[in-house]
């Protein structure tokens, strides 16, 4: 990336004078159980619109528009590898410049078979491409000296397809979906540390109501594995192989007044 221009500021003479320099990496967290290591304040919205083709079949659209985040700040240590010193940490302050979420487009269509099946289906453009062209990223070192680096994205438009059933007796009410989606990332851009690889979800979940106002849900989902690989610069110097799986799961209660 310094070879390609994406690299500035004034702590790079001090990298570029490291005898045998290996790279260099970021390592940013708050330690809390919901928190990151870079935070800020932006704003969004979606509007939408359902149409009652019968009374068992409606129709849905929504746009939600592209995320306006301030620049997100935290602390962060910058750690250069040298293959002759070893690691050089250096503590500051990090910036995440306009990282965006995307604007998106979803289309539903829900049918009730009877009263006690239901189908949906979901279809959805992600304009990735526009909110996710570089990782922008700053950083000040707290004795002095800054850094500059783009990391190029360049993630592709987004189509997913979404498909749920829904089946209901007495109080519970019993659910299952799948979700499959185009890969947004290339593969010689690859960032290892960037765990959105995933394309294929399955879901189950359940819902037990004990009045009309108030009821428990569970939901599980389960991301299949997905591997790409990248061996080309800037991302990597070193050919590299990235999977990813997860499983996630949420228990709610909800009242209605």
């Amino acid at each position: 990336m310094i070879g390609s221009g994406r690299v500035s500021g004034s702590l790079l003479p001090v990298l570029g004078g490291l005898p045998d320099l290996r790279g260099a990496h970021f390592s940013l967290t708050k330690n809390e159980p919901l928190a990151s290591g870079v935070d800020a304040w932006g704003i969004g919205g979606r509007i939408g619109m359902t149409y009652k083709v019968s009374n068992d079949t409606i129709l849905g659209a929504a746009y939600t528009l592209e995320s306006h985040v301030n620049d997100m700040e935290g602390r962060a240590t910058l750690t250069a590898i040298d293959g002759i010193v070893g690691q050089i940490p250096l503590d500051g302050k990090i910036k995440l410049r306009d990282f965006q979420m995307p604007a998106h487009l979803d289309l539903g269509l829900s049918h009730h078979f009877n009263d006690q099946w239901m189908i949906a289906v979901d279809v959805s453009r992600v304009f990735w491409k526009h909110a996710l062209k570089d990782i922008d990223v700053g950083f000040e070192a707290d004795g002095g000296g800054n850094l500059d680096i783009l990391l190029p994205q360049n993630y592709k438009d987004q189509n997913i397809l979404s498909v749920g059933v829904a089946y209901q007796t007495g109080n519970w009410t019993l659910r299952g979906g799948a979700r499959i989606a185009d890969q947004a990332l290339r593969s010689d851009l690859l960032f290892g540390v960037i765990p959105a690889i995933p394309r294929k979800h399955a879901s189950l979940g359940f819902s037990y109501d004990f009045s009309k106002e108030s009821g428990v849900h569970f939901a599980y989902s389960h991301a299949f594995k997905e591997s790409m690989d990248n061996s080309s610069l800037p991302n990597t110097s070193a050919p590299t192989r990235t999977s990813h799986a997860q499983d996630n799961w949420t228990i709610a209660y909800t009242h209605g007044f």
